[in-house]
Parts: structure tokens; sequence; C-alpha cells
């Protein structure tokens, strides 16, 4: 048991050390002590995955009977899921350094979102990335540590002696169990704040697990499906329109009362009305790297380049957000994006 969870945690610590030579550029002002906090922070949400996975397996190992150490099924069965946590483990360390050298962050809500136009979302990898990578490193990792493993389980001696400290066995290693994936004595369970210690989101990203950041993204994918209603009172809405208009109302506003939309008013400015015709143009999903008027030598926008030299041109507008998806929350409705789901 411990054996795998030393694999778990070494898997965890190399991958983490990866990501951060391939982000070095993004680390200049980094400190080196945040750097070595970094993986001692992380080996708390390391701790969240290594503890759910050697759950199951600390009680089969501990409250089985001696018996059961004999059989055949009963080695293999443990073998098996030990070396295919360990698999898993790597899977999801491979897919979760894809995922981080596109978004910048470790699996989190938008990978459930991805999971549900999965079709599109594979094309789009397998044309990009060398998936094949993945199904050849999981099935050649399942097979050498299930060898390793076997052999490493089973070639001691069977257990023996008396059966009294085998409950105690049992108890020790499952309370150990659930407390890495608690990740805290305190009655709150480990949370995301630990992890943000700099001001670098580079290093608070590579802290996290991505176990434990997808299945927080899952909770709260099941908290929004709650009713808000049942746990936070809210105001008749009659009153809530009431008082979203008098933090919107400035002076010279004139409500004009139409039904279905209380918010409309008019401002009157007492200068002369003059009209224009204002086009804005969104272009969702296109990225500033294909812009050459941003600076990019392999401009793709030929026609939006000469338009930025014949027009005025912003070259200090600041984004709301890292995706062009965020982008349309500033765009559509004048509000910051904020982080997560």
């Amino acid at each position: 048991m411990w054996i795998v969870g030393a694999v778990a945690l070494a898997l965890f610590a190399i991958f983490r050390a990866g990501l951060l030579v391939a982000s070095r550029r993004y680390l200049a002002s980094v400190a080196a002590g945040d750097i070595c906090r970094c993986f001692l922070v992380g080996l708390r949400y390391d701790g969240f995955a290594v503890g759910c996975m050697l759950l199951p397996l600390a009680a089969a190992v501990s409250l089985a009977p001696d018996l059961a150490f004999g059989k055949a099924w009963f080695r293999r069965a443990v073998t098996v899921y030990a070396a295919g946590a360990i698999t898993l483990i790597l899977v999801v360390e491979i897919v979760g350094a894809y995922f981080f050298m596109q978004f910048g962050a470790r699996l989190n809500w938008l990978a459930l979102e991805h999971l549900g136009h999965f079709g599109e979302i594979a094309a789009f990898i397998g044309q990009n990335y060398p998936v094949w990578i993945v199904p050849l490193a999981a099935a050649g990792a399942f097979i050498a540590m299930y060898f390793l493993l076997r052999r490493i389980f089973w070639s001691g001696p069977r257990p023996s002696g008396p059966i009294w400290p085998r409950p105690v066995l049992a108890a020790v290693l499952i309370a150990c169990s659930v407390l890495f994936a608690r990740g805290s004595l305190s009655h709150h369970r480990l949370r995301f704040g630990p992890a943000y210690f700099s001001g670098n989101n580079t290093i608070s990203q590579l802290t996290l697990n991505n176990v434990f950041t997808f299945v927080e993204a899952y909770r709260s994918l099941l908290d929004d499906r709650t009713d808000l209603g049942e746990e936070y009172p809210m105001p008749e809405m009659a009153r809530a329109w009431r008082l979203v208009g008098d933090m919107l109302r400035q002076d010279g506003d004139a409500a004009l009362h139409v039904p279905g939309n209380p918010m409309w008013r008019r401002t009157r400015t007492s200068r002369p009305r003059r009209d224009y015709n204002v086009v804005v143009i969104v272009m969702e999903g296109m990225a500033g790297r294909l812009v050459g008027a941003l600076g990019h030598r392999r401009g793709q926008t030929p026609n939006l380049d000469r338009l930025a030299r014949q027009s005025l041109f912003f070259q200090r507008m600041y984004a709301v957000g890292d995706r062009t998806t965020r982008g349309l929350v500033g765009t559509l409705c004048g509000h910051p994006d904020l982080y997560g789901r």
C-alpha cells in the first residue's frame, strides 16, 4: 500500500516539476522559496488523490481474512486495482499537462464542459496533439506496473500470527487514507485557499492537483443544479426591481415604465441629440496571435491589419479574461470575468 502511494506522489511531483520548467517564462519574478512551497503545499493536494485511491486498497488488504491472501483471484484483484490506479494517475497527469499548456490551469469546469462536446473536441485534439501517446503510455504503464507490483506484493511469505492486530491495522490504514483525502485536521476539508500563497497564478495552479480540481469542478456542477432559493432567501421580485433601479438611477434619468423591463429609462443630458450608426463586430474564437497588427510576425489577418493602419487602433486595451469566450461577457454586458465557473 505504501509503495502505491509513494509511486503516485512521485508521479505528481515529476509532472509538477516538468510543468514548472515548461512555464519558466511566467516565473521570472517568482522567488525560489515560492517554488519550494509549491511542492510542499502541493503534497496536501496530491494527498487528496492518494487518499481516495488508497482507501479501497487499505480496506481490502487489512480486512481480508488470512485465507484470502493465498487465493489467486485475491492477489490478482489487488494487483490489478493497484496497477490500474497508478495507470489512471499517469493518464490524468498527461491529459492535465496538455490542458495546462493550453489553458494555464489544472483540469477544471472547462474540462467538464468540453466533455459535453466530446466528438468536436476529440477531433480538434487529434489534429493538434499526438494523442496516440496516451493509450500507448497507459497500456505500457499498466502492464509494467502489474508485473512489478505482483512481484513486490506476493514474493514474501503469507501473513501469519494472531488475528487481533488486524482490526487495529485496518483502523489505522483507513484513518490515514481518510485523513489524506480530507487534507486537514480541522472541521473544514481541504479547499483551494492554501494554493494561493503567491501572486503568481502559474505557481498557484501548479500547486493544485488535477484530481482535486476535477472533483471540485464536478461538485460545483452538482451545486449549480440545486435550488439556490432554498439556501439563500431572495426578496420579492417587485422589491428586487426597485432596489436595482435605485442603484442604477443617475441624475437626469426618467423611468419609461416598460412592462417586463423596469430598468428601461431615458437620460436627459441637456446636450443636443446626435445619432450615430455604430457596428460592433465580435469574432469569438479568434486568438490575438493570429493578428499581425498586434505584433505577431505570422499574422493571418491582412484585411484587419490594413484597417488597423487606417483607423484609430487601441494598443493598450486590457481583456476581461484569458479566453475569447470571456470577452463576450465584457463586450455584451460590461461585466468583468469571474475566475472559474
